[in-house]
């Protein structure tokens, strides 16, 4: 993962927009597209602690970002497969949370603030337009690819639309956190596909359309990690990544969105975006024994079984 760019202090806010206007300044983009709403960003440094990236619980992670904490040994993570092709930008629920089923292995992730000239709706506007042009024409020199970009929005404007939006405290901070500009927020974007040079244009043209409406607090790349001859994903501390997602509708509409994809709630469809960035100190981790390394861990080096559970046959 590449280091986010430097702070930079954000001017004073303008007054949030009214909920109308919001939905539809965003020609649909907030209710119609299932917008996630963005929750707090956080930071863990904890040099030495190689721990999973937290997500809200039965959310699903960012597509193609890859928690360093291997999944259950019961769901190995899916073997990745080529692109599948053009990911439609319309649909009941976002693209880039439960679409594609597996996801992209690139990601880039930007979070801004709304400067004061810019206006909440105006803003939406602007990142529907050139969102929906991203997924449906040529980037990165490919012809069809499988884009996906994600929105969400921050909490000033979505409670000054939702104010009802069960959203009245921060997430809690973990030990040796440190935050600093990397908390709040107005707008985030999560741009995924397959190929590296596709994110990278999506995100250079995404920024170009958002001119001086927005300032950027901080950015993350990731990627994940290659396969092993059994279609296993390795992170970057050796072990098995993945983790359990919920599949099916049920879990999905009581772990995933605020209100279930379809009904009559103005949120129908949206989900909160969680994001907890890890600094992983590989000069310590290496110089544990591999016992060592699975004690901290929890699970066996090669397999990713639960060392309290049979180990699967190792890769």
């Amino acid at each position: 993962m590449t280091a986010p760019d430097e702070p930079a202090a954000a001017p004073g806010a303008p007054p949030g927009p009214a909920r109308r206007h919001l939905i539809a300044g965003a020609g649909g983009l907030v209710v119609g597209t299932g917008v996630g709403v963005a929750a707090g960003t956080a930071t863990s440094t904890g040099a030495g602690t190689p721990t999973g990236a937290g997500t809200p619980t039965g959310a699903p992670p960012p597509a193609g970002a890859s928690p360093t904490s291997p999944g259950p040994a019961s769901a190995p993570p899916a073997p990745a497969t080529p692109m599948v092709g053009r990911v439609p930008f319309h649909g009941p629920v976002q693209a880039g949370i439960i679409r594609p089923e597996v996801p992209q292995p690139n990601l880039a992730l930007l979070v801004f603030d709304r400067l004061p000239q810019a206006s909440a709706s105006g803003l939406w506007r602007t990142v529907a337009t050139a969102a929906r042009s991203l997924v449906a024409g040529t980037v990165g020199g490919r012809g069809i690819t499988d884009l996906t970009i994600t929105v969400g929005v921050g909490r000033r404007d979505a409670l000054a639309a939702y104010p009802d939006l069960a959203w009245d405290q921060d997430l809690p901070v973990f030990a040796r956190e440190e935050l600093g500009y990397n908390v709040g927020g107005d707008l985030a974007i999560q741009v995924c596909a397959t190929g590296t040079s596709v994110v990278a244009e999506a995100v250079a043209r995404l920024r170009a359309a958002l001119g001086d409406q927005v300032l950027l607090r901080w950015r993350q790349d990731a990627s994940r990690g290659e396969q092993d001859r059994l279609g296993v994903t390795r992170t970057v501390i050796g072990f098995p990544g993945g983790i359990a997602l919920p599949r099916t509708a049920a879990d999905q509409d009581r772990g995933v969105w605020i209100a279930p994809p379809g009904g009559d709630d103005p949120l129908a469809g949206a989900s909160f975006m969680i994001v907890r960035r890890l600094r992983v100190d590989l000069a310590s981790w290496v110089t544990l024994s591999r016992r060592e390394q699975q004690a901290a861990i929890g699970r066996d080096k090669a397999s990713g079984a639960p060392l309290s559970a049979r180990a699967r046959p190792a890769t």
